[in-house]
């Protein structure tokens, strides 16, 4: 059977650019952190541009997307972030999405137990929009628990790394 392809109308060619360029700006920091190393860290006014631009309107990004922010973008951040730009681009940054991600995730573990505690809520209905909510709530705090894990222990880690070259070097 022969099935002639159809073309994406323009909506749905916008809609794609406008999901893969969220994606692929996330990706593209990740490996700024990653590969460009400290050079990226020392730009000027880092953490105020990152702020202003890619982290603005946070509050309206969904849970899924938010989930991905974290996982792709933050977690490299944090630990790829020298010890000297700690207080002028990192604490910045956290100071920003810290709060709201924990204020967010709070209204929506509140709304998950309401729903359960609901004598409508059936577990067994795996279908409901209520299941994956949870779902995505519980990796999303999960995730976010590793990022700070991170921003706990990759400071100590640079500064062990940071202090043994400099007693190799005396």
């Amino acid at each position: 059977v022969y099935q002639v392809a159809k073309i994406p109308e323009p909506v749905t060619k916008m809609q794609n650019f406008l999901t893969e360029l969220f994606d692929n700006v996330y990706h593209l920091l990740s490996h700024f952190c990653t590969n460009i190393g400290p050079e990226f860290y020392h730009q000027p006014s880092l953490g105020t541009n990152l702020i202003m631009s890619v982290l603005s309107n946070i509050q309206t990004v969904p849970d899924f997307r938010l989930r991905g922010v974290n996982r792709t973008f933050l977690k490299h951040f944090i630990i790829n972030c020298p010890v000297s730009c700690v207080p002028t681009v990192l604490l910045p940054v956290l100071r920003h999405l810290c709060p709201y991600v924990q204020s967010h995730m709070d209204k929506r573990w509140q709304y998950i137990k309401t729903v359960r505690e609901n004598p409508n809520y059936d577990e067994d209905n795996t279908d409901s929009q209520e299941v994956l909510d949870d779902i995505i709530l519980r990796v999303m705090s999960r995730e976010y628990i590793d990022t700070i894990k991170a921003s706990l222990t990759s400071g100590s880690k640079s500064n062990n790394s940071e202090n043994g070259t400099q007693n190799e070097n005396s």
